[in-house]
């Protein structure tokens, strides 16, 4: 007799969209610019020897024909040690905001299960999922865990 009781009540099922709690909560949105401006002054220092750079090849091909050879090749050595040290700065920039986006996501990862978690306790949903294929948006969640993420974030 349980189980007819069971089987007789309807599942609640709601759809929640990731991509959308990833792209607009607040969480995310403040972890990012954090992060830009991390990285800038080191991007800046980047685009600053990037330019010297072009600079002192213009400079080089400029002065091409008046160089003693001696020079042409300092210069141009010269050159490509700066090339060889910006190359390994955008290397190294790029590897570190990698290691830290993930580490923001992972982060973010947990902060949007709490929060899906709270919202679905709260609603008395049976099911929540990530993804679907095709939702009605009156099953669609993700306002209210937007919501909730944005309450957390405040305190």
């Amino acid at each position: 007799m349980a189980s007819g009781v069971a089987q007789s009540q309807p599942v609640k099922v709601a759809v929640v969209d990731v991509i959308r709690l990833e792209r607009e909560s607040v969480t995310a949105t403040r972890a990012l610019k954090a992060l830009e401006a991390e990285m800038a002054p080191r991007a800046q220092e980047i685009k600053a020897l990037q330019e010297k750079i072009e600079s002192e090849r213009q400079r080089l091909e400029a002065e091409k024909g008046g160089l003693a050879r001696d020079a042409m090749e300092a210069r141009a050595q010269e050159l490509s040690d700066m090339m060889r040290r910006s190359n390994q700065m955008v290397d190294a920039l790029t590897e570190t905001l990698e290691l830290r986006r993930r580490e923001i996501r992972a982060r973010l990862v947990e902060e949007v299960r709490a929060a899906i978690q709270t919202v679905a306790e709260a609603g008395k949903y049976d099911l929540v999922l990530g993804e679907a294929t095709y939702a009605r948006p009156s099953v669609d969640i993700t306002p209210l865990v937007l919501k909730e993420m944005a309450r957390r974030a405040a305190r």
